[in-house]
Order: C-alpha cells, then sequence, then structure tokens
C-alpha cells in the first residue's frame, strides 16, 4: 500500500516545477495580447505601454498568492491525510483489543464452568469417601488420618492444576508430589518412575493421585516399603489414536512377604477405592498380582483429550462422541 505524506513532508520535485513555471505561463497567456500590439509602431504603443507596466506586477501578485494558496492547501491535504491514516490505524487498534478482550471473558468463562465442575466433582468425591469409611470397620483414628491424608493430596493436585490451568498436569510430576510428600525423604529414594510424558486433566490427574496415595500408603504399612530394601517401580506407556489415548501404568514392588502372611488386604476399602476410580473416573481397570515376592498393580486409563488444554477436554469429548 502507498505511504501517505506525513505534515512536513517535502515537496516533491514535480510539484515545484510545476509551481514555478505555472507564474510564468499565466503571466505570458494573460499578457499575450498586449505584448503582440506592444510590438507594433502605431499611435497606440504608449497606452499599451502602460498597459503593460501595470498588468505584469498584478499579474505576478495574483501568481504568487496563488502558488501560496497552493501550498497551504497541499500541506492541509497532507495533513488530513495523516490524519486519516491515524484514525485508520486507532480504528484497527481498537478492533484489535476488543477482539482480544472478547477472548480473554471467553477464556476466563470456560475457567469458572471448569473451576465450578471440578469443586463440585471434588465435593461429591469427599462425601462418597465418607460415606465409604463411614460405613466400614475402619476404626475412627485410622478413618481421620485416612481422610486428612486424601484431602491433602486434593489439596496437592489442586496446585499442580493451578500452575499451568489450560495445559493439564503432568503425569511424572503428579506422582512425584503425591508419593514424595507421603514418604519420607529417604523412603522416597526407593521410587524409581519412567515413561513418557502426558498431561492428565484436571478428573483424570485427581484419580491416578488418589490411587497412587493409596498404593503408597498400603506399601509403607504392608508392601515392599515396610521392608528393609523394598523398591517401587512406576512405569507408563500411552496408546494413542484420534480422540483418546490408552495410558497404561504399572506400579511393582518387591520384596514382598508371602501372601498368605502378608496384611495386604484383598478385599479392603483401599482396594476397593482403587478399584472405584479406575472404572468411574480413569473409564478403565486395575488388576492386581501377587506372587513370587512382588506386588502387581496394572492401572488402564482411558485419557480424553491429552493433547488438548483441560479446560476444552469437554468440548473434545463431545466432538468424538
Amino acid at each position: 500500500m502507498a505511504q501517505i505524506a506525513r505534515p512536513g513532508t517535502p515537496v516533491r520535485p514535480l510539484s515545484i516545477w510545476i509551481l514555478l513555471v505555472a507564474p510564468l505561463v499565466t503571466l505570458l497567456v494573460s499578457n499575450a495580447d498586449v505584448f503582440l500590439l506592444g510590438a507594433k509602431n502605431g499611435t497606440l504603443r504608449d497606452e499599451l505601454r502602460m498597459v503593460l507596466f501595470t498588468t505584469v506586477p498584478l499579474t505576478f501578485l495574483a501568481c504568487g498568492l496563488t502558488m501560496w494558496i497552493l501550498l497551504r492547501l497541499r500541506r492541509e491535504i497532507d495533513r488530513r491525510a495523516a490524519s486519516e491514516e491515524d484514525l485508520r490505524l486507532a480504528l484497527l487498534a481498537r478492533g484489535e483489543a476488543l477482539l482480544n478482550l472478547g477472548r480473554s471473558l471467553d477464556r476466563e468463562q470456560r475457567l469458572r464452568r471448569e473451576l465450578d465442575h471440578r469443586v463440585r466433582n471434588n465435593l461429591s468425591s469427599l462425601l462418597g469417601l465418607f460415606g465409604l469409611y463411614e460405613n466400614s470397620r475402619v476404626e475412627p483414628g485410622a478413618m481421620l488420618d485416612a481422610l486428612r491424608a486424601k484431602v491433602a493430596v486434593l489439596c496437592d493436585v489442586y496446585r499442580l492444576i493451578a500452575a499451568t490451568p489450560e495445559q493439564g498436569v503432568e503425569l511424572r510430576e503428579l506422582l512425584s508430589t503425591i508419593l514424595e510428600g507421603t514418604l519420607s525423604t529417604a523412603r522416597a529414594k526407593s521410587l524409581v518412575l519412567d515413561g513418557p510424558p502426558v498431561r492428565l486433566p484436571p478428573r483424570e490427574a485427581n484419580a491416578i493421585a488418589m490411587i497412587a496415595q493409596e498404593l503408597v500408603t498400603n506399601s509403607a504399612k504392608h508392601g515392599a516399603l515396610s521392608l528393609d530394601g523394598g523398591d517401587i517401580s512406576v512405569t507408563w506407556a500411552v496408546e494413542e489414536s484420534e480422540c483418546s489415548a490408552r495410558l497404561v501404568l504399572r506400579w511393582l514392588e518387591r520384596p514382598v512377604r508371602d501372601a498368605r502372611t502378608d496384611g495386604v488386604r484383598h478385599e479392603g476399602i483401599g482396594l476397593r477405592l482403587i478399584e472405584g476410580f479406575a472404572s468411574t473416573d480413569l473409564r478403565g481397570g486395575v488388576t492386581f498380582l501377587h506372587d513370587e515376592g512382588r506386588w502387581l498393580v496394572v492401572l488402564t486409563a482411558n485419557l480424553l483429550a491429552t493433547k488438548s488444554p483441560a479446560i476444552e477436554s469437554a468440548l473434545v469429548q463431545e466432538a468424538c462422541s
């Protein structure tokens, strides 16, 4: 697009020549008859000479005035063009600002809806945990400790979600936070985490955090972490498709006591919680294997929109259903 002249822009050379030549042309055209008649011999020569001396200065004055008006007009045209360009740019910037404001408001509204959805789901989960522990035979002191640990896990998950609200929670960071927060520093060194980068939406991150906290608590009481030299290896792999990704997580403890003498309760409330989270929140399943001095848990989860922002998971789920 051609550049519009700004105030103070030098007049082009062609314009200068036009302004200089125009008075001369005007002078010659307006006084041509006087020059022609004055060149002839006759009684009118003196009178024509007086007319010539009078009209030439007046013509130069009129041409000078015309040139000054033209220069002022050119400057005003340049100023108007510059003002119009500034106005156009200001309107364009205003339109972009309004568009960005609309996007920000829409994003804020989606985040508020997502936050409201997360809070209601977590409160429902807490109510379900209260009911489950209330109907169990767990002692009140142990029940309070378990519920306190679950609430602490929810706090940790919310802190991770708040750090990257649109990107989800990194699985490795989530497991490290939950496991290291539950164990002592010495015991945390017995953990081995290995797997590709995986971003979890809030609901799935909350479920896996609950499962990991239950498994590590069970291990500290009855499993490998209750024995000297015991360790835990957590590995995972992802099978991706167009609209979903299948996560397979393997939790391996060794060594552990024999299944007939250890304290692991295969029908206890903790394993029931794990199965519930795996089937509902993760839309998958879980299997337990206890033999040859090892305790293996294989967890499968169907993750929706792992590559999309967490706040858009519902939209992607609807598109893929």
